[in-house]
């Protein structure tokens, strides 16, 4: 078998993603894999899993495992207490771009459930002061947010005032992140703001180029290695009109493509995880 991690920056047959799986199911003990796991363990992205199987379970049972209950829904316990555990072994509350790393499930389940990793912790904050009180690092979760003020008499609305349009310049919404004012409003706004974080994120650039893909850089996947990653810039995931073959993952403002075939990593949701001071 290849060596764990050894096929995730190169094109992979089917026989050799099998085995990938059925040499981690070995390994962990366990006669079912859950997804985020593999890829975790692995750095094999899913996009390359998809070019030989039409879904995850395809996938299991090729490999003589059992199907994975990654579609069934978590019990919300389930995710703290697992979020629990890896605070404790990481030594304290970690961003969410460590937490993908050391949770057994996915960034994606806490995020999705709770709208943003902000509002995990929150959540979790609430579960500890009921379910574990002892939790040795409660004090370092974000604090609730204060009670709103209190609501002052309306005024007279007024129209809008009707400004020029014309040629003016733009901006996207107000963001205020380390040195970036606005948000991203087209794909110069994301290469921007992606340079700015890309370390953050676990990403080492190697160029960036004109041409298709627009970026080649390695990032830290298991075992503190790297692994080799070609990158296309769009303000919005649908905009990508490329051969996928050609690119591992897309990095957008917005991720509007829910049938996307490549893994997208959506800017506007992971710099909430980020220290928003500048370094």
């Amino acid at each position: 078998m290849v060596p764990l991690g050894g096929i995730a920056s190169q094109a992979v047959t089917r026989e050799e993603l099998i085995a990938e799986l059925q040499g981690l199911a070995e390994r962990l003990g366990v006669d079912s894999v859950p997804r985020a796991r593999f890829t975790r363990e692995t750095g094999i992205s899913e996009w390359r899993i998809q070019t030989h199987f039409d879904n995850w379970n395809e996938f299991v049972a090729a490999a003589g495992l059992k199907p994975n209950n990654s579609f069934k829904r978590i019990p919300d316990d389930d995710l703290m207490e697992a979020m629990r555990d890896a605070f404790n072994e990481a030594g304290g509350i970690v961003s969410a771009a460590r937490l993908r790393k050391v949770s057994r499930y996915g960034l994606a389940t806490y995020t999705k459930r709770f709208g943003g990793y902000a509002g995990a912790l929150a959540h979790f904050r609430e579960w500890v002061r009921l379910f574990d009180p002892e939790f040795p690092y409660v004090d370092d979760l974000p604090s609730p947010h204060p009670a709103p003020p209190a609501a002052t008499p309306p005024v007279e609305a007024t129209a809008p005032t009707a400004w020029p349009q014309g040629d003016r310049d733009r901006y996207g919404e107000l963001l205020n992140f380390r040195s970036l004012q606005h948000a991203p409003i087209n794909e110069q706004g994301v290469v921007l703001l992606f340079g700015m974080v890309a370390h953050d994120l676990g990403f080492v650039v190697e160029r960036v180029q004109t041409g298709y893909p627009d970026c080649e850089a390695k990032r830290r996947v298991a075992g503190g290695h790297l692994q080799r990653v070609r990158i296309e810039f769009e303000f919005r995931s649908r905009n990508f009109n490329h051969p996928p073959e050609g690119c591992d993952l897309i990095v957008c403002w917005e991720h509007n493509w829910p049938d996307c075939m490549l893994e997208a990593l959506e800017l506007r949701t992971a710099i909430r995880s980020l220290d928003a001071t500048p370094h």
